[in-house]
């Protein structure tokens, strides 16, 4: 369909789209030597790109993070990603906008009814939206700019076995909605729990590749990468596991940016 008759969340999927190539561009630069040299003005031109800058959050800067490039004010991604919050406040965008419309209770989960993981809730929406916030507004403190979002005061769930916890489905795949924290230099209650709960994050993603849903995989396995590159056990080989995704995971960008993380996170340890 002509860009013209999208409607405004056809236009939110498709800049978001054009921004993850962006990052994969960046992100595959040789020695990364030209990673943050692009004019302010090319990123959030429009609207929906500005929507798409807050939807991506911090893996807008993941080039940087795991190229090692320095952060500053001036780089393109933080004077685009400043703009977006003021444009986009934390209470104007849903969980459902900010995992790329991905509607909860997807994959035959039902998520629960109440606690941190009801994404279908106040609740639970708010949760995921300021663990997502945060992670970008992190990055963004790390520029030199002010911090715009504090830490979600709920404590970050783990999986058990007893009434009111979550399973490691539902875990998991609350996990996969958080993978843009899943980069280097960030550190939080979400990251603790991702360490402590390794298991149950190999489970969700061998349960999300026999499902073919190579788009929950990838988003889980960065979990994995990152306890890995921390000098954790992976519980599967994290190597043939994204050559799979990236061989048979679609045409998504985002989902193609989850990939090429995940595959630089493991690169050094993944033997």
């Amino acid at each position: 369909m002509p860009f013209a008759d999208a409607t405004p969340q056809e236009e939110f999927s498709l800049a978001v789209e054009r921004m993850a190539v962006r990052a994969l561009d960046v992100l595959n630069a040789v020695g990364g030597a030209d990673v943050g040299l692009a004019p302010p003005g090319m990123l959030g031109a429009s609207t929906a790109e500005l929507a798409a800058v807050r939807i991506l959050g911090a893996d807008l800067f993941a080039p940087h993070l795991l190229n090692g490039v320095p952060l500053h004010p001036e780089l393109a991604e933080a004077v685009a990603m400043a703009h977006a919050f003021q444009v986009f406040p934390p209470e104007q965008l849903t969980v459902q906008q900010l995992t790329d419309q991905e509607p909860a209770g997807t994959h035959d989960v039902q998520a629960p009814r109440t606690g941190p993981l009801a994404t279908d809730s106040a609740a639970g929406t708010a949760t995921v939206v300021g663990w997502r916030d945060w992670a970008a507004s992190e990055v963004l403190s790390r520029c030199g700019l002010p911090p715009l979002v504090l830490p979600p005061l709920d404590a970050a769930p783990q999986p058990g076995r007893d009434d009111g916890e979550p399973t490691w489905q539902e875990w998991s795949l609350w996990m996969a909605k958080l993978s843009p924290l899943a980069v280097p230099g960030l550190d939080s209650p979400v990251h603790e729990s991702a360490r402590r709960g390794l298991p149950a994050l190999g489970r969700g993603t061998v349960r999300a590749m026999l499902r073919r849903d190579y788009r929950t995989a990838a988003r889980i396995a960065r979990w994995l990468a990152l306890g890995q590159a921390s000098g954790l056990r992976s519980p599967l080989r994290l190597e043939p596991l994204f050559r799979h995704v990236r061989l048979f995971g679609g045409p998504s960008a985002r989902t193609a940016l989850d990939v090429r993380v995940g595959e630089r996170l493991a690169l050094a340890v993944d033997r």
